[in-house]
């Protein structure tokens, strides 16, 4: 039968992606290298690289000096024909490790632990299947550490290897796929929050997709059709839909096939593009710079690399071709020299060497700089002068020299910062002069807010941003910008009466718990704003501590309830409010769910004991359980939406009402405490809204937190809306968390933003603090209660 691959040529693209050869190109590596990786091997902070040398049974290890030169560390020793290598912590000590497959009858997978200098040993063979080809690292069975899977090209299976969390791996049930699987990539592709699998079939010109149940057991989905002969296999958006596609290179075709998700992971075979004569290998990188995904693709039998750049929406066309080693096999891409670009790494397999690609691309952006702050000042008067930085576009801008030096005249200078649109790099807070260095997207700002004392005839504050060399700033004159105050000639003011004594400040004890990304910490406030005292609820888990505050034990000091997030079991703990002494340990569902717990804790039936309230994460049906902490007693359990809905739920309540919120939509119900009868039922944002929320809960008022955007907003318990504002602006985007009690509201930002908390009068909303909680290194944000 001939085997012919169709493809559709498109026209050529206007925007450019240059390379040129590192200037310590090509650097020569073991014998048939068929494998190479890319990470922090030695810990210094830039990326290292790793060959599988196939005819040595070796692993090169090449480090980086940072610039992109790289020198050769002493080789590892692997099983017999290394072919793929993978690089992950395998083992949980913080450094990066590495595993290869071994295309031989050996069977089994060469697990190489690092001592954290790039020193790597061989520590175990793992049994895989027949003749294992590729190989990918991820966390498949959502225990928090990195799993590996290898495509068995002769069996036609793929091996799911499980990690204890030490580097240990067992071998769960093999997987059927295609004829002869070749190349294997890891992604979410059904959109549920757990990583499945796509397997290049080389034989039957298709690609399996494998759907993980988040445990690392797999079903198989319908198999996408591809070009003729795929050999490897990307994961990646790569029409801008928020999905992830795949893209295959096709050895017999010439090029490569583009497979668009539907958010299900059902893929449309959409379109492909000539590459070269035996493409065997690509990957998924934006190269020019204009915020899409575009690709490489390896060309065994002309020893090129080709650029495939993309128009945004999932169509390409063939750019760049350059020029590799003899037989280029495996490619990787990774910002070697620190400018901010992607670069490239082709492992050539016959001229036992790697070629080292420099990107050149010269990106473009508009960095504007605007600094304004009051005409005049009184000698010893404190002077806030307000400095934004913002991106024009087009295209993002890294590495962006900021500076603010102190200006003379101004004593005790102080600042802070605040960042949109997903722009990074800026100091939280500090004193003197701003040093920072910046990554601004398209339309994102950072703005600084710099005070001292004024104690001068005129004082000028200059700000300036400078784009990194290679990236044109369209404005260069807008980059900079001052303003300047003269000293007020100003009466003596009459001596003030004396000030009225504070009012009393609503609230109670709160609490603040850190998001995702950092091991889970939770912050106890007495109500004055002071900290109380820190707990580690979960010690190791990074995936965000939920929390929720109230009198359990009718001790008359309200306590912490705290809930793992997504990756653990539903595990809650209970602390003394007075002490920070660990009360009660329980899972409020099956332990095998993973996908993290909400709680709440209120008064529900008036006996001056909060009950504790638990809803299901995303990933289980919308289960609602309370429970009454002497004896851990569970009092009601039921379904708070449809049984088919898997979003999540958050709960919080009130005397006599358990409110409940979606997490996915903005869907709210009140429940009757006693009855669960439903007595209220409304959307807190239009029907389109999809972000999820949070809920809070006190003196007959429902507050509502969009976990996408900054709204908030509070409702009757009927539903009535009685109050909408912006907490943190309308440029912030990555969300609020809510929570209510003694007549204060309690509000923090969402994922990606440093982690705010600010507390406002439950009644009249007027604010009552802002402060900074839990350092800045926290990128999940922060959950209160």
């Amino acid at each position: 039968m001939s085997r012919r691959l169709r493809l559709e040529q498109l026209e050529a693209r206007d925007v450019p992606a240059t390379f040129a050869a590192f200037t310590n190109s090509p650097i020569g590596v073991g014998t048939r290298p068929l494998g190479v990786t890319s990470a922090d091997l030695d810990g210094d902070g830039d990326i290292d690289l790793a060959t599988a040398n196939y005819n040595d049974g070796t692993v090169s290890i090449l480090l980086n000096d940072g610039a992109g030169a790289f020198s050769a560390a002493p080789a590892a020793a692997t099983g017999t024909g290394p072919t793929r290598i993978v690089s992950a912590d395998l083992d949980g000590d913080g450094d990066i490790d590495l595993a290869t497959a071994n295309y031989s009858a050996s069977n089994n997978v060469s697990i190489l632990l690092n001592d954290g200098t790039g020193s790597f040993t061989l520590a175990s063979s793992v049994t895989a299947g027949i003749f294992p080809y590729g190989i990918v690292a991820a966390d498949l069975d959502g225990d928090g550490d990195v799993d590996l899977a290898t495509a068995d090209y002769f069996n036609d299976t793929v091996s799911i290897l499980l990690n204890d969390g030490t580097g240990s791996f067992t071998a769960a049930s093999a997987v059927g796929v295609g004829d002869h699987p070749s190349g294997i990539t890891a992604a979410d592709l059904d959109g549920d929050g757990d990583t499945d699998l796509a397997v290049a079939n080389y034989n039957d010109d298709t690609v399996s997709i494998l759907l993980n149940n988040g445990a690392g057991s797999f079903t198989a989905a319908p198999v996408a059709t591809t070009g003729s002969f795929p050999a490897g296999v990307v994961a990646a958006d790569l029409d801008g839909d928020g999905d992830i596609d795949l893209a295959t290179a096709n050895t017999n075709g010439q090029g490569i096939s583009i497979l668009l998700n539907d958010g299900t992971g059902s893929f449309t075979l959409a379109s492909g593009v000539t590459t070269g004569p035996h493409p065997v290998d690509l990957l998924a990188a934006d190269f020019d710079g204009d915020g899409d995904t575009d690709l490489a693709v390896t060309n065994r039998d002309n020893n090129t690399v080709r650029i495939v750049l993309n128009n945004g929406a999932g169509s390409f066309a063939a750019a760049s071709i350059l020029s590799a080693g003899a037989k280029p096999q495996r490619i990787v891409s990774a910002d070697f020299d620190g400018d901010g670009r992607p670069d490239l790494v082709a492992g050539n397999a016959n001229s036992n060497d790697i070629t080292l690609f420099q990107n050149t691309t010269p990106f473009s952006a508009d960095v504007r700089v605007t600094a304004t702050g009051p005409a005049s000042a009184a000698n010893g008067s404190t002077v806030t002068y307000t400095v934004t930085v913002t991106n024009a576009g087009p295209q993002t801008a890294t590495l962006v020299g900021f500076t603010a030096p102190l200006p003379a005249g101004l004593t005790g200078v102080t600042f802070t910062s605040s960042v949109t649109g997903g722009a990074s790099g800026n100091t939280a807070s500090g004193a003197g002069a701003v040093n920072d260095t910046l990554t601004l997207p398209v339309g994102a700002t950072i703005t600084y807010t710099i005070q001292g004392v004024f104690s001068a005839a005129s004082v000028t504050l200059s700000a300036t941003a400078t784009p990194p060399t290679g990236v044109i700033d369209l404005t260069p004159a807008d980059a900079t910008d001052t303003a300047s105050t003269l000293l007020a000639i100003l009466p003596s003011p009459p001596s003030p009466p004396a000030p009225p004594p504070p009012p009393a400040v609503p609230g109670r004890l709160f609490a603040v718990g850190s998001g995702a990304g950092v091991e889970a910490r939770v912050n106890v406030y007495n109500a004055d704003g002071s900290l109380r005292f820190t707990l580690v609820p979960y010690i190791g888990f990074a995936g965000g501590a939920h929390i929720a505050v109230g009198d359990v034990n009718n001790d008359g000091t309200p306590d912490i309830v705290t809930g793992a997030g997504a990756g653990a079991g539903p595990h809650v703990k209970v602390f003394d409010g007075a002490t920070g002494t660990e009360l009660a340990s329980f899972f409020a569902f099956d332990p095998n769910f993973h996908g993290g717990v909400n709680v709440g804790a209120a008064d529900l039936d008036g006996d001056g004991r909060a009950e504790i309230l638990v809803g299901a994460g995303a990933g289980a049906d919308p289960h609602v359980t309370v429970f009454r902490f002497a004896g851990l007693t569970r009092i009601a359990s039921f379904l708070a939406f449809d049984a088919k809905f898997a979003g999540g739920v958050t709960v919080t309540g009130d005397t006599g009402k358990i409110v409940v919120g979606a997490g996915t939509g903005s869907h709210v119900k009140v429940f009757n405490a006693t009855s669960l009868a439903l007595e209220s039922s409304f959307l807190a944002f239009d029907a389109g809204f999809q972000g999820g929320i949070s809920v809070g809960a006190d003196q007959g008022k429902i507050v509502v937190g969009a976990s996408a955007g900054s709204q908030v907003k509070v409702f009757s318990q009927s539903g009535t809306e009685q109050a909408s504002f912006l907490p943190f602006g309308a440029g912030f985007a990555g969300g609020v968390r809510v929570s209510a009690g003694a007549s204060a509201l309690v509000v923090g930002v969402g994922a990606g933003a440093t982690p705010a908390v600010r507390r406002y009068d439950l009644l009249t909303l007027d604010p009552i603090d802002s402060f900074l909680s839990l350092g800045t290194g926290a990128p999940g944000g922060v959950f209160v209660g």
